[in-house]
């Protein structure tokens, strides 16, 4: 993997579909350790089917984990946030 993060994630997110992903780079960050989107720890088949089997009994849950994601990924994830944050960085070295 070349990214910081897998590309799944930020596609779904940014539309306030709730995701799940493997707990890998900054994918933990980037859901914000579980609270913005579903993480699988134990990246592997039955990892991922306790995940799943998690989120089915819940389905309830679903549209808030969406909304939390939608969220974090506007405030922290869009060009415009990021551009910012590398603003930031620049002017406090200056």
């Amino acid at each position: 993997m070349d990214r910081a993060y897998p590309k799944r994630p930020d596609r779904g997110v940014p539309r306030g579909v709730p995701v799940a992903s493997s707990a890998l780079c900054a994918v933990p960050e980037m859901l914000d350790f579980g609270r913005a989107g579903f993480l699988v720890e134990n990246v592997s088949v039955e990892g991922w089917r306790g995940c799943l089997a998690e989120i089915l009994a819940d389905p309830a849950a679903l549209p808030s984990v969406g909304q939390r994601g939608f969220e974090r990924m506007s405030e922290h994830y869009t060009v415009e946030a990021m551009a910012d944050a590398y603003l930031d960085a620049i002017n406090e070295v200056l």
